[in-house]
Formats: structure tokens, sequence, C-alpha cells
């Protein structure tokens, strides 16, 4: 006997009757490959089975009879696979062949061909059904996140490379209820292994009525629960972006009226570029070959300038995912860009702005409707007539960038040049679908998107996956911004942590709009918003407090797991609603971390806050920071693990050297005396009755005749407010640290507002924080640095005191300032929680 190239592997059981037809149209073979049969007899109760495989045995010397004690169909394909490899050192490949299935003459031929090319780790068929008849198109390119979401496009009747095997790659003997060599391709697709169809393989798929493969069926998501516990690896979200953005691009880009246009997925990996006319040539295949073929599902026309200024800003990712949501309710999008000042507004569905759309996105299936009609009508003659229509909606982004970035050139592309060129081909008359097999065996391309967010429980997924750079990819949801207090720390936070080379994310969840702090432009990679608003608090009660569980946030569950995604750490800041899906991301591989600020007590003096929400989602956190031991003991008390406790002790924000912060102190110890300056912090999160006590504070203090220069921190004001402080004669400092450099005073009017933070930025500089004695930050100016108030009627007397008394004033200075220089720095500050990345995500 010549030594054989390929083993096919026959597992019987209860399938006598068929067996000799499987086993004859496996001796046919032919081409010049030699071949060995082995029989796997898996305790099979009718004699038939025995007395079958023996005679074949006998009367040919390349079948080989085995018999062992059932085990299933995993367990008889292993045995198989085992002996095929003992008995044949130099064996290439094995093919497993069901007893009640057969082979074409050619079909070993055609298999080991293609499987002998670089790259081919198995061939698996086209299906072609007898019995029941039916055949399927399975010649799509193959891929990775179709066989992991959609199906097992791979039939286990696939001719295998022995070095599949050698890397210990067998079937899940576990795994009796079927779907077993589904199972098998996910562990060679774990190991790097890849497989490719051959259309014209030759398996012939006996179908019944009832079969092994019905009874799957019926037990499929629990089978598939299994997979997917077991290979959490695999169909981690890391790999599926990956995989689209190779096999299936979400977004096809054109950049200029006539140039390249480029395919991709995530927005940090270099695209797939190709020429206007390739990209038409697939889109028109598409039309008759949607499982074979095909063209991103969304197509976006921006300037290449603009896309440049969208992406130094870290915009572009989240552009594209609001792009895509708002193609899900209008046929196509505008898309307004405008440049701003120190601050990001996202604005959706909007009336037609004053600026001119620069660019526009819409959805494959709107772009295909709008070129079959005879003439341009819809969105498509609302973008060709610079009008408006129901069918377009638009999007208005106003950041930071340069004019000139944004300006609409004669090149620049748009949807109605586009589809001038696209419907040249458009002529399904033209062409003839020539594979005979149905369509549908594989998804079309374009819908490649939307298994991927079905996998993740989202309804679109942010185009940007990380590990890619080697970086910690480390996301801070915070509710309004960094203007106010909550917002300030995150953003210091994530500047320190960028220092060390990680990557930060900033996720605003309640908010279209963040006002960029001094200082603060460089501690982020990326802003992101989530465009619509949470509620606040949910319909249980855990300790006295509203909460929100899954179900509880008005459909805002799927955009959010979609938003936040693909991070290494989540740290969360007072985001009452995320809680309710912290739960689902932590599956997604993301470690949770709940950064508390304080224990709050209500009027009547009970305990509140957001301590008591991170108890009631323990759970799902893995650390919890705070700022002060008092805090960290209360949650120790409380019942939380010692492991998952974090000391975060607050650090200034402002990033000056000493020669500079020793000569504004000196600067404000020179000012005239006689002259008060304190400055107000407020926020957006700062309650409309607090805002008005601020401003009467101010009047009151004018009609006393007070001599107090009065300073509101500009980058939390908003319009409407800047205008009633005019009258008063409040100064506007744009940022908070201008004003604490010009101010003796710095009036926190409310415990939210009087962070740890701000209070170290203001003692930093000598500037004395005046704030409530129930404030986080109320536990660290023991040292004279600092005003306490027991409620708002204190501040009155206060103010008029230290506006007589100057001596008074220059020692509280003093103390301020020598608390601010003693105060630890950021990199001394989040040393612990440094710690725990490096035990979460060990560096390379």
């Amino acid at each position: 006997m010549i030594p054989p190239a390929i083993a096919i592997i026959v597992p019987v059981f209860k399938h006598p009757g068929l067996l000799p037809e499987a086993l004859d149209a496996a001796l046919a073979q032919r081409g010049g490959v030699p071949i060995a049969i082995v029989i796997v007899d898996d305790g099979c109760p009718y004699e038939e089975t025995r007395t079958i495989g023996s005679a074949y045995a006998m009367a040919e010397e390349r079948v080989t009879y085995l018999r062992k004690r059932n085990g299933g169909l995993s367990s008889a394909r292993n045995f198989g696979i085992d002996y095929a490899l003992r008995a044949w050192p130099g064996l290439e490949a094995i093919y497993f062949l069901d007893a009640d299935n057969r082979l074409t003459p050619t079909a070993m031929g055609n298999a080991i061909g293609l499987l002998r090319q670089a790259g081919v780790d198995w061939v698996y068929p086209s299906i072609d059904k007898f019995g029941i008849e039916w055949s399927g198109n399975y010649q799509a390119p193959y891929s990775r996140l179709a066989h992991v979401t959609f199906d097992n496009i791979c039939e286990a009747g696939s001719l295998v490379h022995r070095r599949v095997f050698d890397a210990g790659i067998r079937f899940d003997e576990t795994m009796k209820a079927g779907y077993e060599d589904w199972e098998f391709w996910m562990q060679a697709l774990a190991r790097g292994f890849r497989g490719r169809c051959h259309p014209s393989f030759g398996l012939e798929y006996r179908q019944r009525a009832e079969s092994m493969l019905r009874d799957s069926n019926r037990q499929r998501a629990g089978i598939l629960a299994y997979m997917r516990e077991k290979h959490r690896d695999l169909h981690s979200l890391r790999n599926l972006l990956a995989w689209e953005h190779e096999e299936a691009p979400r977004f096809a880009l054109f950049t200029d009226a006539g140039g390249e246009v480029q395919w991709f997925s995530d927005v940090d990996a270099a695209p797939r570029r190709m020429t206007l006319d390739q990209h038409a040539e697939s889109f028109a295949a598409e039309e008759v070959e949607p499982e074979t073929l095909g063209t991103p599902p969304y197509a976006v026309w921006l300037p290449a300038p603009a896309v440049a200024a969208l992406r130094q800003a870290g915009l572009l990712a989240n552009l594209l995912w609001h792009l895509q949501r708002l193609c899900a309710t209008h046929q196509a999008v505008a898309i307004h860009l405008e440049a701003a000042r120190g601050a990001i507004a996202l604005g959706l569905s909007v009336q037609a702005p004053a600026s001119a759309p620069i660019g526009f996105a819409a959805g494959q299936a709107a772009l295909r409707e709008a070129l079959g009609a005879e003439t341009p009508n819809g969105w498509l003659a609302a973008v060709a007539e610079d009008a408006d229509s129901p069918q377009l909606g638009r999007l208005l982004l106003r950041f930071p960038c340069a004019e000139e970035a944004l300006l609409v050139g004669a090149y620049a592309p748009t949807p109605v040049a586009t589809a001038a060129r696209l419907r040249q081909d458009h002529d399904p008359a033209r062409r003839r679908r020539w594979i005979w097999r149905k369509a549908g065996a594989t998804p079309a391309i374009r819908s490649y998107a939307d298994y991927l967010a079905a996998a993740v429980g989202a309804d679109h997924v942010m185009p940007r996956r990380r590990g890619a750079d080697g970086r910690r990819h480390i996301g801070f949801a915070v509710p309004d911004g960094i203007a106010d207090g909550v917002g300030r720390v995150a953003a210091a936070l994530a500047a320190a942590l960028r220092r060390t080379g990680c990557a930060t994310h900033l996720f605003v969840l309640d908010r279209p709009g963040i006002t960029l702090g001094d200082g603060l432009r460089d501690a982020f990679d990326s802003v992101s918003f989530l465009g619509r608003a949470l509620p606040k608090e949910g319909p249980h009660d855990f300790l006295g407090q509203r909460i929100a569980l899954s179900g509880d946030l008005e459909g805002a569950e799927a955009p959010l797991l979609g938003l936040l995604t693909e991070l290494d750490v989540l740290v969360c800041s007072h985001v009452p609603a995320l809680s309710a899906v912290l739960g689902d991301l932590r599956k997604q591989g993301t470690k949770v971390v709940g950064h508390l600020h304080a224990l709050e007590r209500s009027a009547l003096g009970r305990g509140t806050g957001h301590p008591y929400l991170a108890l009631a989602f323990e759970h799902v956190h893995d650390l919890l920071l705070a700022p002060s031991p008092a805090l960290v003991d209360w949650l120790r008390g409380a019942g939380v693990p010692e492991a998952k406790l974090c000391l975060l002790p607050p650090a200034a924000t402002l990033a000056i050297t000493a020669e500079e912060r020793d000569r504004l102190v000196t600067a404000r110890r020179s000012r005239r005396k006689g002259l008060l300056r304190a400055a107000l912090l407020l926020g957006p999160s700062t309650p409309a009755p607090v805002v008005e006590a601020r401003l009467r504070l101010v009047a009151a203090t004018r009609q006393a005749g007070l001599p107090i220069d009065w300073i509101a921190v500009g980058e939390a004001l908003d319009g409407k407010l800047r205008r009633r402080l005019s009258p008063l004669g409040v100064g506007i400092a744009e940022t908070l640290a201008d004003a604490v450099a010009a101010a003796d005073l710095l009036l926190l009017p409310e415990a939210a507002e009087a962070t740890p933070i701000a209070v170290r930025d203001a003692q930093l500089l000598g500037c004395v924080p005046v704030l409530p004695a129930g404030s986080p930050a109320a536990g660290l100016v023991d040292g004279g640095g600092a005003l306490l108030v027991a409620d708002d009627a204190a501040v009155m007397p206060l103010l008029r005191d230290l506006a007589i008394d100057p001596a008074r004033l220059a020692g509280l200075s003093a103390a301020a300032a020598e608390e601010g220089a003693a105060a630890p720095a950021w990199p001394v500050a989040i040393q612990a929680f440094r710690d725990q990345l490096d035990r979460w995500l060990p560096a390379p």
C-alpha cells in the first residue's frame, strides 16, 4: 500500500445501511492522491455495522475498521485522528466523512490542491444536499467574523491539514448535542488557523426530515452559550472589530471628488485604499452576488482636511458612530462642522444651521434606492439643490480647529458626483448571477456590522479597537463634561495617566457639549458623546437611594454598550444610570472602576450619594477610588472587600513650575490693599437655586458697598449666565487657573462643586477656598488654609470681616499656599492606582 496523503475518517453509529455508499464513494477517488479510510464504529448496537466494516477492511487494504466503546461523534472522530496520525507519520491531511454522506470522485483531488496553497489550513465545501434538496453558496472569502457571530459556515466534511492536529486541536467530547464541528473550528481560529472554500469540492450531504442537526438546532441557544464561554477571548470585541476591519469594512470614505476611496472599520487602523472605479465595480457586483462581493454598508463624504482635523481632535470615531445611528432613522445625513474656541458641542437632527454642510453620509440601501430612480429625488435631490428634506438628517459639530480645515473646495466629495459614477455600472439587466447555488448561506457583506453589534448587545459599535498600539486604553465617563468639579477630577486623573503612556478617552453621557478648561485639552486622546439624556434615577430603592437596573434606561442600554466599547478600564464618575450596563461591559473584558468623591448628607442628615450607589452595584466594580481615608474606612465597614478599595488623594491640576507659582503668590501679596478679590465657580451641574443665591450674594455686596472685586470662572459659564453677571460688575476669568491666580478667595457654592481638586488648585496659588463644612474637601483643610461655613447665611458676614481685615486674609493666604505646596503631586497621588493597573494589565 502506498503511504496515504489523506486519511478519510468515517465515524458510524446506527447507519449501517448507508455506510457502503459512503465507503464506495471514498474508494472511488481519483486524481493521483493516495488515500486511506478509517472506519470508526462508535459502539453501534447493530450487527450490520460490524459486518460491513469488517468486510471492507478485509477486501480493501486502504480500509481500516476500528471498533470502540460508544462515546459520541466527537469521541469517534478523535479516535480516528489519533490512529491515523500514529499509523501514517507522513500523512498530509485528514478528511471527515459522515456515514450518511458521499463524495464525488474528484473531491479529494480538488481539495488537496487548494490545501497546499499558502495560508490555507482547511478546505470546506459549498453545501449540496440531496434527499431534501438544497444548495447553498459558501464561496465568499473566508470570514472569521461571520464564522464566529453568524453561523458555522464550514461543514464538518472539510479537508484539514495535519498541522491543525499537531497543534493539539481535537473535537470536544463533552458536546454530544451537536455543533461540535463549529467548536472545533473555533479552536482552530483561536490558534490562528484559517480555512478557504472550494466551490467545486464535491461533498454531497444527505438531508432528511429529522436528523442530529435538527436536534442540535432545538438546543442552539444553550450550545452557543457554552461555546461563547469556552472561547471568551475569541469572541472578544477586540477580535471581532479587527476581523470586521479586515474582512468587511464598515465605512467607505470619499475625501475628494474623483480620487481614492478608503474602506475601514477601525479609525486607528490602516484603511484599504482603492480607486473610485474599483469601488464602483464592487458596488455593482454586489447587486447580483451580495454574499460573495460587496462594499461597506455606510458611505461618508468628507474633505481630507476636515477628516484630519477631526482625527487630531479625537472626534472622528464618535462622529462616525453618530452618523451610523442617524442613517438608521434618515436616508442620509448632512454633516456641518464649525470651528469653536475652547469647546466642543454636538447637535443631532437639528434644523439647518447657518453654515453649509461640509459633508454627507448615507446607508448603502438608501444610496441604491436613489440610484434606481429615473431622476434624482428624495435625499439625493436635496443634496444637489442644497435644500431641506425630511429624509435628510443633520449633524452639527463645533470643535477647536483651524478655520481653513473646514473650507469646502472645488474638489470636495459629494454624494451627487459619486452617484453619477456608480450609476454608470448600476444596471442589473447587464449583470447575471452565474452562481447557481442559493444566496443566504453566508451573510451579505453589508450586514457584518449588524452581526458584530448583536454579538455585544449593542445597536451600533464604536469603530475603534484597543490594543493595536500597545497602550492601556482607559475611559472616563462623566455626566456633564470637565468644567465642573467631578469632570475636573476625571480630567486631572486622565492627564496624569496619559503622561504615563496610557490612552485616555472621555465619554460625556448627559450633555451634548463640553467646555475645555485650561491645561485639560491634552488630557484625552478622544472625546465622545452619547447624544441623549440619561435618567437621573430609577424606580428601585436601595438603602434610600433610587437606582436604575437594566431595562430602566428608556432604551439607552444598547447605545451605551455600543459607545463604551474596547476599553481596558472604564472609570465611572457620578453617572448613576451607567451602573445598569456595567455588568455587560465587564463581560467584554473591561475593568470597571467607580470614582467616588464624598459621602453626602441630606437636609435631614441621612447618608446619601454615590457611595451608596457603589454599594448597590459593588459586584460589577473591580475597584473603587476614594479621595480620603475616611471614605475608604466607610466603604470597608459597609462590606466592600479590601482588594476593591484604593485611596486616590487629591492633587492640584494646575501645571505650573515652582518658580511660576512663587511669582504668582508674591504678586498677590503686593496688590493694592483694601480690595478683596473673590472668585465664583458655577459649573453646569450647579442647581438653579444655588446660582440664584450666588447672584443675590453679589448684589448684596454691591448694595452694602463692600470693596469686593468679583470674578467668575468662564469655562463653567453658559452665555445666559454670562449676560446676567455683567450688570453686576462680575469679571470673567476664562479658566480656573486665571481665577485663582487673581483672586484672594474661591467661593465654592455647594458640596458637589467643593471638590478636593478645586481646593488644591486654589491653595496651590495662595487663594483661600471657602466651602461648606459638609463638603467632600472639608477633611483636607485642617491646617487653616481654607474657610468652612455652616451655610449660605454665614458667607456674607465672612466677606464683610475679610474685606476690613487684610492681615487675617494674608495669614489665610499664606496657610493655603503652604498646604497647597505640601499636597502630593499627581504622580504620587496615582501610584496606588497605577500599581493596580500593572496587576490587571501587565506590560508585554
